[in-house]
């Protein structure tokens, strides 16, 4: 859900009482402190988990079905799949050769294409960590 508030009423709310200020700086030190978390537990996962959890959301979002498998076709090079899950280009390349070698994905000029959607979300569900 998105809410918008204009400058002009957000200052206005904001002026009217410290109650409002203070509910403002609390909401926004709430998101702070969860996207830290998050951030915390992405980072804390393989490149190959992170992998999979991107192009299950991407396939969830932007996928569509074909006869050879779920076609993501949103024009993502290897470079912008590479910082999208923090990982150098190398080894994004690295990481599809696998998918690809598994059967898993397959990829050609900015589209990726999953054949096999139950290993993706269960690469992506792992829960063990770098060491």
């Amino acid at each position: 859900m998105l809410f918008h508030l204009s400058q002009e009423r957000f200052d206005a709310l904001i002026s009217e009482s410290n109650e409002n200020y203070s509910a403002f700086v609390r909401l926004v030190c709430d998101h702070l402190r969860v996207s830290i978390q998050n951030l915390i537990i992405l980072r804390n996962r393989r490149p190959l988990q992170r992998l999979a959890q991107e192009l299950r959301r991407l396939a969830e979002r932007h996928g569509r079905q074909t006869k050879k498998g779920l076609v993501i076709d949103l024009r993502l090079s290897q470079e912008d799949l590479a910082v999208m899950i923090g990982v150098g280009r190398q080894t994004i390349n690295r990481l599809l050769r696998s998918l690809e070698q598994d059967g898993i994905a397959t990829t050609k000029y900015a589209s990726v294409t999953i054949h096999n959607l139950p290993a993706i979300v269960r690469l992506s569900s792992i829960d063990s960590v770098d060491s």
